[in-house]
């Protein structure tokens, strides 16, 4: 049977990158190769917190089997959707995420160990790339991404990222951390010629249309 994925692209973050919108075309080329219909969540003029939550909702009401967080400056190669996806359908976590290097730098993960090549369960982990069980979440009561601040708001203690994983695990749901691909935060210029268009046209015949299903948001569908 197929399945359905919903994919979130911060607006929040700015544009997309070069980098990220050829990892993006390689998510759209595997969901093409292998039934998976694809849907682009792009929410407008929304801060990144209130777009995960609104990808959670669109992901539970519409019926999605997936859900897919990808940073606009996240890059990544062909495999590393496909881990994930893989991870998700055999070990049955709620979520797995990638660890995203940040501009050549390690990224803390809070978990007890984080060794490279391994997989870590029940970590809390950011967002940026990450593969959710919408099935899974639909049992957790929203709102689902909130930042915890300290007691005049005027600082950020923990990220909406984080306290998402927290929330799962309060849940009894499992998130893991995949440590056995390599993925970045980029930051290439964004091309005036919209390569996310662009490339995955090319690279998998796929264009970007106008759908009344997501409304208000950009959809892939197969080229007439």
């Amino acid at each position: 049977m197929s399945s359905s994925l919903l994919h979130l692209v911060p607006s929040g973050r700015g544009e997309m990158t070069t980098a990220a919108a050829e990892s993006y075309g390689h998510v759209v080329a595997f969901c093409a190769r292998n039934g998976i219909e694809h849907t682009m969540l792009r929410p407008e003029n929304c801060f990144v917190e209130d777009s995960r939550n609104q990808a959670v909702q669109t992901a539970i009401k519409s019926g999605f089997d997936l859900l897919l967080m990808q940073d606009p400056d996240v890059a990544f190669g062909s495999q590393a959707f496909p881990q994930l996806w893989f991870r998700l359908k055999h070990e049955g976590p709620a979520a797995v995420g990638a660890v995203v290097r940040r501009r050549g730098r390690s990224v803390r993960l809070n978990a007890a160990t984080a060794k490279p090549g391994c997989v870590h369960q029940h970590v809390e982990i950011g967002t940026a790339l990450m593969l959710i069980d919408v099935k899974q979440l639909a049992e957790v009561d929203g709102p689902w991404f909130r930042r915890e601040t300290n007691a005049t708001g005027t600082r950020t203690i923990v990220g909406e990222d984080i306290a998402f994983c927290r929330k799962l695990k309060a849940a009894g749901l499992n998130v893991l951390a995949d440590f056995t691909f390599s993925t970045e935060h980029r930051d290439e210029q964004w091309l005036s010629t919209n390569p996310l268009i662009r490339e995955t046209r090319e690279a998998t015949g796929y264009e970007l249309t106008r759908t009344p299903t997501v409304s208000g948001n950009d959809r892939l569908a197969t080229s007439a």
